[in-house]
């Protein structure tokens, strides 16, 4: 008997606990919906700009309209983590984890740009400190 308590019990909190997300899960459907189509509708009004005295071309037009709509996104559902309560400790983790992945693609980058010139800084040392102990003996 006290096995179909437990089993009530539970059953009544899950209920209850989705009762009052639910709302809340619908309310982040509606923000989603609206924000997807205002960014379809903002990419649209920057594509069919005339811009033809701006001297930008057509590609440069589509890339700032795939970059808004990208950064949109991204904001957008920031926004809807933030409504259904998700703690600021995750996004800030989601954040810094971006960061960090950005700085360490943004060094291997200039850092294979930049190994010729280090390379030959190396070399530089290298003969100096090899010039600098031969005249010590």
């Amino acid at each position: 008997m006290e096995t179909l308590q437990v089993i009530s019990v539970s059953t009544n909190q899950l209920v209850a606990q989705l009762v009052v997300l639910l709302p809340r899960f619908i309310v982040s459907l509606v923000i989603w919906y609206l924000g997807r189509y205002l960014l379809s509708v903002a990419g649209k009004l920057l594509r069919q700009m005339d811009i033809k005295e701006t001297m930008i071309d057509d590609k440069a037009v589509e890339t700032m309209a795939v970059i808004i709509n990208a950064v949109g996104s991204v904001i957008l559902v920031l926004i809807i983590l933030d409504y259904l309560g998700i703690g600021s400790s995750v996004v800030s983790a989601i954040a810094q984890g971006i960061t960090f992945a950005v700085s360490i693609a943004l060094g291997i980058a200039f850092g294979k740009a930049l190994e010729p010139e280090a390379k030959g800084i190396v070399e530089a040392f290298k003969d100096l400190f090899a010039t600098s102990k031969s005249s010590k003996k």
